[in-house]
């Protein structure tokens, strides 16, 4: 990890702690913690108090490797007011969840399975939840998608919900594929070797496919969520010319979305002296990071300014496209009941509002889910959290984020009537073909014994003929 020039460094040691970026960066998906942290490794005390400047006179100590400061217990005697590091070293930002700070320093040589400063429990629990979020998201999204194509002959919007459904599953396979793979592995390394591991995967192939893995899974959703914004407001603002639009049209819209949502992953990796790909150890997963914190604003204008138009202003335009479909549809209504008009286009309007309100509770789902890894971000660029105490709750903000993959299907199951009344299909059908096997196993054991029977009569008949 590059070293951030001196002045950087002393700053930070002059607030009590070791060096914590004064930049963050947060963008729709894209919210992150430093996962390293430069802190000060031997210091220089040139004064005595009290007693003789001592032979040499210049005094050098390390530093407590379980705390982010100096070893008091080693310097009570010492005036530290002109205390000046002379080395650094780079160590976790963070530690796994369910283990303590503690475990960084207790566990160099014993795994996280057996060490004692890890709650097993804990982990269980973790895992457990992972594997509930991940299924939920795979099978709710792989129903979605099923029922999505097979009623998209006639209706466009079913279209799309099948494509989103499709960019809502990469989140599940991540989390089944990558996630609870990193996960066992945490379990029975030590502390020495996931620093080791973190280290190692700066840049490198798994930390660039896994990162960029990780932003389209983000942006695919994204851009699905702008896509059906627009189609909304063309349908309630052009009706006749949404009902004749072409598949051809509507699929060519579909294949953008999934070209801008994958350029949006690579945007960081266009900037590689701004952001670099690494493995988050507290979340188990890969994603972009800044580089350098230290570089100033004028570094980092051209990629900030990038990411935000693919990211960012995406998310912003979808926003405004929604509120102006709903303020459209509002003043249709408002106009329809005060001319009493009950006309097919004013039934139709009523169907769009629907959709409508259902795109807009999707997009909230979408914004609600990102609100607490965002807050815990903030309050860890404000002092509030600190790299020992800031595991646990980025570890849950950051996987309620990717809940937003199951939203979807929620809003599908309360307000669609016609797939609720499917999904009640398919169980009954699957009960039925549960009931008509468990009979038909029945009946075959009863008529095996009658079977074996007659073929017992029909040898006694052949051997009296004989």
């Amino acid at each position: 990890m590059e070293i951030p020039p001196l002045n950087s460094l002393n700053d930070s040691i002059s607030r009590g702690r070791g060096f914590v970026p004064d930049q963050h960066f947060i963008s729709s998906g894209f919210v992150i913690l430093p996962e390293r942290e430069i802190i000060p490794d031997r210091y220089l005390i040139p004064e005595l108090i009290p007693g003789p400047v001592p032979d040499p006179q210049i005094l050098t100590i390390g530093i407590n490797d379980t705390i982010i400061g100096l070893n008091i217990s080693l310097l009570r005697d010492y005036n530290l007011t002109t205390a000046q590091p002379i080395s650094y070293k780079s160590i976790l930002c963070g530690f796994p969840s369910f283990c303590s700070y503690s475990a960084y320093a207790q566990c160099l040589n014993t795994t996280l399975r057996e060490c004692n400063q890890c709650n097993m429990s804990n982990a269980g629990l973790f895992v457990f939840a992972c594997v509930v979020l991940g299924l939920l998201i795979i099978l709710g999204n792989v129903l979605v998608l099923v029922y999505s194509i097979k009623n998209s002959n006639d209706d466009h919007f079913n279209k799309i919900k099948a494509s989103l459904a499709a960019a809502d599953l990469l989140t599940g396979i991540q989390i089944f594929c990558v996630a609870l793979y990193n996960v066992s592995w945490t379990l029975n390394s030590t502390s020495q070797e996931i620093d080791a591991r973190q280290l190692s995967y700066r840049d490198s192939p798994e930390a660039i496919a896994g990162g960029i893995f990780y932003m389209f899974g983000i942006t695919s959703s994204l851009y699905h969520l702008l896509y059906l914004s627009g189609q909304r407001l063309f349908a309630v603002t052009y009706p006749i010319n949404y009902k004749t639009q072409s598949n051809a049209t509507l699929m060519l819209g579909l294949a953008l979305s999934w070209i801008f949502a994958a350029l949006s992953a690579t945007v960081p990796a266009w900037f590689p002296r701004t952001f670099v790909y690494t493995y988050y150890h507290t979340v188990y997963l890969f994603y972009p990071s800044i580089r350098d914190y230290s570089s100033t604003s004028t570094d980092l204008a051209a990629p900030y300014a990038t990411l935000f138009i693919f990211t960012v202003l995406p998310f912003l335009l979808m926003t405004v496209l929604t509120i102006t479909s709903a303020v459209y549809i509002r003043n249709y209504l408002i106009r329809s009941a005060k001319m009493s008009m009950k006309t097919d286009k004013h039934s139709l309007k009523k169907k769009e509002a629907a959709a409508i309100k259902t795109i807009g509770i999707m997009q909230l789902g979408f914004t609600v889910t990102l609100v607490p890894v965002v807050v815990v971000v903030i309050l860890f660029y404000t002092r509030y959290f600190q790299c020992k105490d800031v595991s646990t709750p980025y570890t849950i903000g950051f996987y309620m984020s990717t809940a937003n993959s199951f939203v979807n299907v929620l809003v599908y199951t309360v307000r669609d009537a016609k797939f609720r009344s499917w999904l009640k299909d398919c169980l009954r059908c699957h009960r039925k073909q549960e009931h008509d096997s468990a009979t038909f196993s029945v009946q075959a054991k009863k008529s095996k014994p009658t079977c074996e029977t007659d073929s017992s009569v029909h040898a006694v008949k052949s051997m009296s003929q004989v």
